[in-house]
């Protein structure tokens, strides 16, 4: 575990591959998986190579056939195709988007054909359905003297007299009918004239458009028209959407041609259908004879035709237990990958350069792996360059690494979120593996709470291998597997959560009489007080169970609670001050630790350290019995410390020469104020005036020379460079420092390599001696150094202050989940259960109580905890030495490529495909 103390060291390395075998190489070092790839493809400026826009059409061209393969499978999702969980195979057998081309082009061909075939089959089925429904309520429902007979109180006469007069007119068909013909009158409406309409227009509306459509067809006709809505009892497939959708059949009577086709205009807009209708009665049968055998025809072919397409998609999804979807799926997205890391390099004539970092105590193994990737092609292995004085010849400072393993994954997660640390410093991962769950521990304090999170956990652990199955398969789903990443995390939550729970002697708000009792509570009437006494005995683990159901139980445990969490608190952020002097050493900033260390240290140590003595000291003194009097107020001895240096009252004093000790610390305290106020700008400004004063008293030229002597010992610096000759192409037996490159294109590249190094190196050197281009070696003015001083200083005093206050959110999430549990066990197994008496009360009691703490404390509380605990690490402990700006080793692999994440949605039903 001591590796996460510090990020792997890391070796800025150049690979030069010739232009034949850069995809091999490439795709070995994605097997290869711990080369971080640097992008050189902004060294020419503005100018784009042909390679670079090459390649760059190349990932376009992966992008498109990736959506053709996800075109694919949603077609597989839709025709209920399975694809088997299998590993994929790797294809290495030429040009992967070439073959893939080959391999898609028939099949999506028969596909589309079948695909639009069986579509239009669907909606002619679904066009002919709806029709049927209009025939059929037409024929049971519709009765044309009752449509003409004012149905809705709209008047006959008035229709008649806005519309057309009477005479001839055509039907849809085309055939010529009487539009009105007078009745002979009814006796028993005393030979009122009645009317019949055949002019109308009949289809089929969406119910939720159905109120639309009333009002616009009222608009339309001015009123001039009657219609009546009859809902289809089985819900219909709409022809264009494809949903199942609630519809219902409509009639609309009119008069004239000109509104019937004002009346077909706004059906489209309100998608409607309109279906023609027999002229007369009796033709109604036939025609619903025809269409239903016109459905039954149809849905034969269709059935064929989705034969067919399941048949072609099942080639695609399975074949001799592989799953050819799945193979191409994973070689196009290394093939992309491969192509967009060739984006990144350089390229020459002949050959191209690749840069990136990898762990130094990988190198030996990226030399096999260049071996590796020309093994099958015979084509010449990369040449190997590994610079062992990086950064010097690195674009910018290496990344962070650290070798994580499922355990402490989880760890290292937390604090790179808030930012990832900076190549050397300490990790705050490493001691949050304990740290983090205690302090949640501290907040969860619950025996049973405790249990069920870590019986959780374990839950989780001993599936870990189908878990991992299924991650791997994308089956998990996002929740599930972002706690199950956790799984080690929630473990030792759960872990320390009993442990506190057997320190406040809590499981679930009933105490735990684990061993004797050293208080002793007399017999006494009925609603007198009982007095409790004890025998000087120490209980052996933990609060003694009978301080719960005290009169005082509350005021014990907020006094425990308040002086525990500012306890852990103090001792926390001081670890925090500690481990910043490992920084300092490592960075070789020794000025820190005795300008920024050192009064930080001192000055925890004086104020806050000094009340944790206090708060110790008050914990091993027995005030009535030893010293006979009350104990003193730690707050208010602490205010009197800063406001009254110097004096205590001797009612308050904890120990002899107490003022004493209290006003030297005080004054130590102030003295490590101004030395972390202006100690680092003064010695910045003595050591900026002495470097001005030998400039200007000794050689003015020195500084140019000196670059001139760095210059011309650039080559003698190359000496350093450890080069590797994968394919042999060194001569001799001698030593391999005296090696010589015999191959010319190997030599071609070395020379070039050696070139852009030494270009590099002068740069940052004129940088680092000139003060100019890098904001890494840029002087800052003096005022700023004072400004930036200040505000570090500044922060740190009173932060000391508010984070130690911010650390008592222990005390009140402890206090607050104790009092929730004993709110839900009083008020619902105790008030509502057991009172009861009754053996259903107590059913729903505990069942009640039982959702009440599964949804309250073991979810919501204990989201809560994790989140306060969060923060006391991200603000209170990591901002006493965490810097943070570093970037993560982010390694070119094909981890992504091989996950397999497929289609969601809900499957076609048999409704659907036919």
């Amino acid at each position: 575990m001591s590796v996460l103390f510090r990020s792997e060291a890391m070796r800025y390395v150049q690979i030069n591959v010739s232009n034949s075998s850069a995809h091999d190489t490439v795709r070995e070092l994605g097997n290869f998986g711990k080369f971080h790839i640097v992008d050189l493809s902004s060294m020419d400026g503005d100018k784009v190579s042909k390679e670079h826009l090459a390649y760059k059409k190349k990932v376009l061209e992966c992008a498109a056939l990736e959506r053709r393969l996800q075109r694919l499978e949603e077609l597989m999702v839709e025709y209920r195709v399975n694809v088997p969980d299998v590993f994929p195979v790797e294809y290495r057998e030429g040009d992967v988007l070439a073959a893939l081309h080959t391999f898609l082009e028939p099949t999506e061909r028969a596909l589309n054909q079948c695909v639009e075939a069986a579509t239009r089959l669907r909606q002619d089925i679904s066009s002919r359905k709806e029709h049927l429904h209009v025939l059929n309520i037409l024929k049971d429902n519709m009765n044309m003297r009752e449509l003409g007979a004012n149905p809705g109180g709209i008047d006959a006469q008035r229709l008649v007299a806005t519309g057309p007069l009477p005479g001839r007119g055509r039907t849809a068909s085309g055939e010529s009918i009487e539009l009105l013909r007078p009745g002979a009158g009814d006796p028993e409406q005393g030979g009122a004239a009645q009317f019949e309409f055949y002019s109308y227009t009949c289809g089929v509306v969406n119910i939720a458009q159905q109120p639309t459509f009333e009002r616009m067809l009222f608009r339309v006709s001015r009123g001039n028209a009657i219609v009546r809505f009859f809902d289809i009892d089985e819900p219909l497939r709409d022809s264009k959407t494809g949903e199942l959708v609630h519809k219902s059949v409509f009639c609309v009577v009119t008069i004239g041609q000109e509104l019937k086709r004002r009346i077909a205009k706004m059906a489209v807009f309100c998608n409607a259908s309109i279906y023609q209708v027999p002229p007369a009665r009796d033709q109604y049968d036939e025609e619903i004879r025809t269409l239903q055998g016109q459905v039954s025809d149809m849905r034969e072919v269709l059935s064929r035709t989705v034969g067919t397409v399941v048949e072609l998609l099942s080639r695609v999804a399975h074949n001799d237990g592989a799953s050819p979807l799945r193979d191409w799926q994973v070689a196009l997205k290394k093939e992309k990958s491969i192509c967009d890391a060739l984006k990144k390099c350089h390229f020459y004539l002949t050959y191209i350069t690749i840069e990136g970092w990898c762990p130094a105590e990988d190198i030996q193994t990226l030399e096999s792996v260049l071996h590796e990737a020309v093994a099958f092609s015979g084509a010449p292995a990369a040449a190997l360059w590994v610079d062992p004085e990086n950064p010097l010849a690195a674009p910018k400072s290496p990344p962070t690494y650290f070798k994580t393993d499922k355990f402490s994954s989880a760890f290292q997660n937390l604090v790179n979120t808030y930012g990832v640390p900076r190549y050397g410093e300490v990790n705050p991962g490493l001691f949050t593996i304990v740290t983090f769950p205690f302090l949640f521990g501290v907040m969860y304090g619950d025996v049973g709470h405790g249990t069920i999170m870590t019986l959780f956990a374990l839950l989780l652990i001993s599936r870990e291998k189908e878990y991992e199955n299924k991650r791997r398969l994308g089956k998990l789903g996002d929740m599930l597997g972002m706690i199950f990443g956790g799984r080690y995390l929630i473990l030792l939550m759960g872990l320390f959560a009993v442990y506190c729970g057997l320190i406040y002697n809590d499981c679930m708000s009933v105490p735990l009489a684990l061993f004797k009792s050293h208080w002793r509570f007399p017999a006494v009437p009925k609603g007198q007080e009982r007095a409790g006494t004890t025998d000087g005995g120490v209980y052996s683990f933990g609060v003694d169970p009978e301080w719960y159901h005290t009169k005082n139980e509350l005021s014990f445990f907020n006094s425990l609670k308040m002086k525990i969490s500012v306890t852990l608190g103090v001792t926390h952020m001081t670890f925090g001050i500690l481990l910043g002097v490992f920084n300092h050493v490592h960075f070789g900033d020794y000025v820190s630790i005795v300008l920024e260390f050192i009064p930080q240290l001192v000055f925890m140590t004086c104020t806050f350290g000094y009340m944790i003595f206090l708060i110790v000291l008050k914990f091993t003194i027995d005030w009535k019995r030893a010293a006979g009097r009350e104990a003193p107020n730690l707050i208010q001895t602490m205010i009197n410390m800063f406001l009254q240096p110097g004096k205590v009252d001797p009612a308050q004093q904890l120990y002899a020469g107490q003022p004493t000790m209290q006003l030297l610390l005080l004054s130590v305290a102030g003295i490590c104020v101004p030395i972390m106020l202006l100690g680092k700008p003064t010695y910045e400004y003595l050591k900026r005036k002495s470097q001005g004063e030998r400039m200007h008293h000794g050689n003015s030229y020195s500084p140019v020379q000196q670059l001139d002597d760095d210059e011309e010992s650039l080559d003698e610096d190359d000496a350093d460079l450890h080069v590797e000759d994968p394919i042999g192409a060194h001569g001799g037996d001698g030593d391999d420092d005296e090696k010589k490159v015999a191959d010319p294109a190997t030599a071609a590249m070395a020379e070039a390599a050696r070139r852009r190094q030494q270009q590099r190196r002068r740069q940052k050197r004129r940088k680092q001696q000139g003060g100019g281009g890098d904001d890494e070696h840029d002087e800052h003015p003096l005022s700023e150094v004072y400004i930036h001083q200040a505000i570090h200083t500044i922060e740190f005093v009173l932060g000391a202050v508010s984070n130690t206050a911010s650390y008592l959110r222990l005390w009140a999430l402890s206090l607050a989940h104790a009092e929730l549990a004993n709110v839900f066990w009083e008020k619902l197994i105790v008030e509502t259960g057991m009172d009861s008496g009754q053996a259903g009360s107590m059913v729903i009691a505990f069942a009640a109580w039982a959702g009440a703490t599964s949804m309250v404390l073991l979810a919501m509380d204990s989201l809560e905890c994790f989140l306060h605990a969060l923060r006391l690490h991200w603000v209170e402990f990591q901002s006493k030495f965490y810097n943070a700006d570093g970037y993560e080793f982010t390694p070119f692999n094909f981890t992504e490529a091989m996950a397999i994440h497929p289609m969601g949605g809900s499957t076609s039903s048999d409704d659907e495909l036919e």
